[in-house]
């Protein structure tokens, strides 16, 4: 299996998405919180992203199959996830990293076609009805206030919390300004993260050295305080 399969909540129901890497197909199951499956379905794509807003509208991104021409959001609801439509279509952007910020609001990283480290990059506001384009901000670097490939988008209070794999979690308000760099962790290690309360819980992979100084591949979970904590200075 694929690795960093997508794990959503939403109210008494977990959704959970695996994802076949060699045949490119991906399991995707509702549960209830004791592990039951509710209901369950294969989707044709590796999923990138899933995100799921206050009124149980399910949104989804799919990694751009080799050669693809066509990029897509789309869209099911959880009381009826069987019928995904097409919310969002371009063939000049690839939708990746999505937030359902409100009922009416999606959060979404994008990258220009085709996708490599050069691409042009920007966090799109994207009315969740309509799929219209509703503003546009950020840009492709390593500086503050700027973005390379977010691997995780949170609404945090009433602004975006965006990690890229500088490991910066940079908070912007709606309007695209840069309110603070909230935390810093190391580069490439992180795959996504969850608030708790005024921290970031952090699911990291990477090289580490066991008790024996042997080098072998981890997987763990971090806690950061959104204080402007700083891994190589704290």
């Amino acid at each position: 299996m694929a690795p960093y399969p997508q794990v959503v909540a939403y109210e008494n129901k977990i959704v959970y998405v695996l994802t076949e890497d060699q045949e490119g197909t991906a399991e995707f199951r509702i549960l209830d919180l004791d592990g039951n499956i509710e209901h369950e379905q294969f989707i044709e794509g590796k999923i990138q992203s899933l995100a799921i807003n206050n009124n149980g509208e399910i949104f989804m991104t799919k990694q751009p199959a080799k050669g693809a021409e066509e990029f897509l959001i789309y869209k099911t609801t959880m009381d009826c996830p069987l019928g995904w439509e097409e919310l969002v279509s371009s063939d000049d952007l690839c939708f990746q990293s999505l937030c359902a910020f409100d009922s009416k609001t999606l959060v979404v990283a994008t990258c220009s076609a085709p996708l490599n480290m050069y691409s042009k990059q920007a966090i799109k506001l994207i009315d969740s009805n309509t799929g219209k384009i509703l503003h546009s901000f950020s840009s492709m670097g390593k500086d503050e206030g700027q973005i390379f490939f977010p691997r995780s988008i949170q609404r945090y209070k009433d602004d975006i919390l965006m990690m890229d794999k500088t490991g910066k979690f940079q908070r912007f308000d709606l309007n695209g300004k840069l309110l603070e760099v909230s935390a810093r962790i190391d580069a490439y290690i992180a795959n996504g993260f969850i608030i708790n309360g005024d921290e970031a819980l952090i699911v990291c992979s990477g090289i580490v050295l066991d008790e024996e100084g042997h080098s072998l591949c981890d997987d763990w979970l971090e806690l950061i305080k959104l204080d402007g904590s700083w891994w190589p200075r704290n």
